[in-house]
């Protein structure tokens, strides 16, 4: 029986930014379907009713067209157990969701693989005593990436650089991250690209993670 992965984004799909790197690295007998939690919804629509308010937590993902969408946390959950349905109903033997923020636990027949817990526990049982440098979208998610980060016992220097604004700024943030005292380098969300990594690889010499090829690896040795 042919096996298939689940990817679900905050966002709209198809994720062509997303899929253009981890195809490379997803066997071609392994078949794969995309589901987005704001695909029936035009960008008004999430305007209005999910948009995050002043004081809301707030996730960062892409529309169909390739712009930019916040999302209140709080507000996305639903839909995401909707797509979760829906890969479940259409036999994908395992879920990924494509978001490295914090996500409930959901009902389903089939793993659904949280990158955030995964990951961010790969990194701090590493054990790495310096600094960790860490990519994040918008300056407003500050507070909230430090208490993450620091929940697990861990020392990070934050940088800010949307993916969805292409390369200058991603660019201009690694200069920040070249001193000593940072040993290794998160791009804290899924819409950084082996592109952008190797950009920061160059401007800084040092190892970089991108979340989206590290649980894809992960999910192929469960599959």
């Amino acid at each position: 029986m042919k096996k298939t992965i689940g990817f679900i984004t905050i966002g709209q799909s198809p994720r062509t930014d997303i899929m253009e790197d981890v195809r490379e690295i997803i066997p071609s007998d392994i078949d794969i379907i995309e589901a987005g939690a704001l695909d029936n919804y035009s960008f008004e629509y999430i305007k209005e009713n999910l948009s995050p308010g002043i004081s809301d937590q707030f996730l960062v993902s892409r529309m169909r067209d390739g712009s930019q969408v916040e999302i209140a946390e709080e507000k996305i959950h639903g839909l995401l157990q909707n797509c979760v349905d829906d890969l479940n109903a259409k036999g994908c033997s395992i879920i990924l969701m494509m978001c490295t923020g914090s996500i409930p636990e959901f009902t389903s027949n089939v793993p659904v693989l949280p990158p955030q817990k995964i990951l961010h526990n790969i990194i701090k049982n590493i054990g790495f005593k310096k600094k960790i440098g860490v990519y994040v979208p918008e300056k407003e998610q500050e507070e909230k990436i430090k208490n993450v980060w620091n929940s697990l016992g861990l020392d990070i220097k934050p940088v800010f650089a949307s993916p969805y604004r292409g390369l200058h700024d991603i660019k201009k943030e690694a200069e920040k991250l070249c001193s000593d005292d940072i040993s290794i380098i998160f791009m804290d969300c899924m819409g950084y690209s082996e592109k952008m990594k190797e950009a920061v690889q160059e401007i800084t010499g040092k190892p970089v993670i991108i979340p989206r090829m590290m649980i894809v690896k992960v999910a192929l040795e469960l599959i």
